[in-house]
């Protein structure tokens, strides 16, 4: 291999992985822990010791060392103790930037904006860990779990959970003996164990058995998990998640700097060395082909090709819905009727060897039931029909709305089919195909036999069949316990980190409320209605909307005024459904406030916060606890400084989690108990309407932390 065709790989590599491998910018925050006393002032030594630590920190702990860095800057009283890692589940790329972020003290989510004056600070981040502190740590392992996560119920318990322990124990007795202080499986079971590297042999095994410990219950009936301190980390699951190999020998201090060898004298000694150069440039290239091939897969990993989705005919449609009778009826709105169906499967060819010849036959896949979405690109007859209309003009305006209605929900149509095709998640619903035909446009999605959630949270006749949907508490009906509606919280939440973080295009769904949760058959829930989605790169944080569209009690009020669309607008939706759910109270928006964000910031506030709590859910002292805390966590959403508002990742962990610490929540002078001024006007201008004729603008500047051109509306 030449010279000139290495350099042209490398280069190729280097303009595509970024592109290949580009999944959400921003590191997110897990775990934090900030001293409080004896706090630096910003001009002292000690100050500018942090800060030249954590600015080198990319390129000791990256560049020089192989993913670890440990060292001192300073003397005397001003040292600074530092040490930073990155994890092997993300790529060096992603500890970089993770760092870099950490270091910067222009940016709000720097470690010295987030802990000011702080003498010791430990951060850990989904792609870096960095500690600093005035005393000497090193080689104390900190042994606190600081994160838990939980992945999805394994259907049968314990089948695979002593395969997994002994995966640990294994991991863990390669681990400590490794310098890295790092090992993993090569198969299924897929288990990785790391420990700081400055940790000695028998405190890392300590560290990580205390996580193995805490991680042993959860075995059992998760098929994934982590467990991680401020000083070693575990995780497992039954799919391989692993980015960096770690196979590689780091250099002790001090003997990177290789001596230059003397020049070879004889042709055939060159020709030796030549020939090792290029064997081991052609595995390096092989291995960055190779990193590179597995991060685009990764990517597409759980989506879906346009191709895939079904074009139906009208006749398939009519056929499936008795030519759409009012039996089949499930629902109806402004422009369109929803109805159930069972469509026939499609008929696949499948090749059978046949004495030695190749024979294709049809095989015709079982037929399967379907909700049809019928929209009518039709203007109401109440509209077009008038023969005398008292005032022409008015007519003429109402025809024209309709007509602007009619192209926004074709639009949403399109909008829905171009969003839905590549998803793939069980939280998400799923779109089984199209049809546009007779003056009207028709999505068939999988049918959901529950319905939606608001059906059972406001059911129309306050009765159902207690046997199949609830218990009766309280002498009043109650169609779903507190395990259930935990369950469908759980559910949507996780729906949205999918929606935010693991697409390949970063997706706001825009439009987060009950009648948009359908429940299957075990009351598992699943997100719908994606035509107002918003879709934008994971380089972007926010993109400007030229209409602000949704439901106006679970609109995000920053929204309103910025018109600016970002993934805090979901986080507050969100919020507001947790109220709801556990209040089982509708959102309203009055002239003094929203009624659920006042009902329940004012329990709160009175340290009284499970008072807000539907009573027919309360007497079990574990539900107790898990209901006030999901109220707490609803009340973080949906606080009016979006700064302040959780990432939609840590709701869920907040939500899986009882021992995860909650969301900082604010001084009471930062909870909306009561509506500003121009929430007040967007609010009694759009009460009527699911469009909202959105502000300018503002013109202050943009909070911290928050998405770029979102201003939070204070109190």
């Amino acid at each position: 291999m030449t010279l000139g065709q290495v350099s042209l790989l490398f280069l190729c590599f280097h303009v595509l992985a970024p592109l290949l491998c580009t999944t959400s910018n921003a590191a997110l925050l897990q775990a934090f822990n900030c001293s409080t006393s004896d706090n630096y002032t910003a001009t002292s030594a000690y100050a500018a010791n942090v800060k030249q630590f954590l600015a080198a920190l990319p390129e000791n702990a990256v560049s020089n060392n192989g993913g670890f860095y440990n060292g001192t800057v300073g003397e005397g009283v001003d040292t600074v103790y530092g040490l930073a890692m990155c994890p092997a589940d993300y790529s060096r790329g992603d500890c970089g930037d993770c760092l870099t972020a950490a270091a910067a003290a222009s940016n709000d989510d720097g470690l010295q904006n987030r802990c000011p004056g702080s003498r010791t600070v430990l951060a850990m981040f989904d792609r870096c860990l960095v500690r600093f502190s005035d005393n000497n740590f090193f080689g104390t392992p900190e042994t606190g779990v600081v994160l838990a996560l939980s992945g999805e119920r394994v259907m049968a318990p314990g089948v695979y959970s002593p395969t997994v322990e002994q995966a640990f124990k294994d991991s863990t007795d390669r681990a400590v003996i490794s310098p890295q202080r790092f090992a993993a499986s090569a198969g299924h079971p897929y288990v990785f164990v790391q420990c700081t590297w400055d940790l000695s042999a028998d405190k890392c095994r300590q560290c990580l058995q205390v996580l193995s410990a805490n991680t042993s219950g959860m075995i059992s009936i998760r098929r994934e998990g982590q467990r991680k301190s401020y000083s070693c980390a575990l995780r497992y699951s039954n799919t391989s998640f692993m980015v960096v190999p770690f196979t590689f020998t780091a250099a002790p201090p001090g003997s990177r700097t290789q001596p230059i060898g003397q020049a070879g004298t004889s042709a055939l000694h060159g020709h030796s060395k030549a020939e090792t150069v290029g064997g081991a440039v052609g595995a390096v290239v092989a291995v960055v082909c190779l990193v590179a091939l597995i991060c685009y897969v990764f990517k597409l990993r759980g989506q879906r090709n346009t191709k895939d989705l079904r074009k139906f005919s009208y006749s398939e449609l009519a056929r499936a819905t008795s030519n759409f009778s009012e039996q089949e009826e499930l629902g109806a709105g402004a422009f369109g009727t929803v109805y159930r169906g069972k469509v026939e499967g499609i008929q696949q060819s499948k090749n059978q060897n046949v004495e030695g010849v190749q024979k294709s036959r049809k095989v015709k896949v079982e037929s399967i039931h379907v909700a049809i979405k019928k929209i009518t690109m039709t203007i109401p007859k109440e509209t077009s029909s008038q023969q005398v209309p008292v005032d022409t003009t008015d007519v003429r305006v109402r025809i024209e709305q309709d007509k602007k209605d009619l192209e926004l929900v074709r639009k949403d149509f399109y909008n829905e089919i171009k969003i839905m095709s590549p998803l793939h998640h069980r939280n998400i619903i799923r779109l089984v195909g199209w049809c546009k035909e007779n003056k009207s446009l028709f999505l068939v999605y999988e049918l959901m036999e529950s319905g939606n959630l608001e059906h059972y949270l406001y059911p129309k006749h306050g009765t159902m069949d207690t046997d199949l949907h609830g218990i009766t508490a309280s002498g009043a009906i109650l169609l779903l316990d507190w395990p259930k509606r935990q369950n469908i919280l759980i559910g949507v939440t996780t729906g949205l980190v999918y929606l935010h973080c693991e697409c390949g295009e970063r997706l706001l769904h825009r439009d987060i409320k009950p009648s948009n949760v359908l429940l299957d058959k075990n009351f598992n829930a699943k997100l719908c209605d994606f035509g107002l989605v918003t879709q934008f790169s994971h380089n972007h944080t926010s993109r400007t909307t030229k209409i602000v569209r949704g439901t106006p009690v679970y609109i995000d009020p920053t929204y309103v005024d910025s018109q600016r669309a970002c993934q805090q607008n979901d986080v507050y939706s969100l919020g507001i459904l947790l109220l709801e759910v556990v209040c089982c109270e509708r959102p309203e928006i009055t002239d003094t406030g929203h009624n659920l964000i006042h009902k329940v910031s004012t329990c709160y506030l009175g340290n009284q916060i499970l008072n807000a709590a539907d009573t027919r859910l309360r007497g079990n002292d574990n539900f107790d606890r898990q209901i006030e805390r999901v109220l707490k966590i609803g009340l973080a959403c949906v606080q009016r400084e979006v700064k302040q508002r959780p990432h939609i990742r840590r709701v869920l962990e907040c939500l899986t989690n009882e021992t995860a610490q909650l969301p900082f929540f604010p001084t009471p002078s930062c909870i909306p108990l009561t509506l500003s001024e121009s929430e007040t006007t967007a609010a009694s201008s759009s009460r009527n309407s699911n469009d909202i004729p959105a502000a300018p603008p503002s013109q202050s500047g943009t909070a911290a932390g928050q998405d770029a051109g979102v201003t939070p509306l204070l109190p």
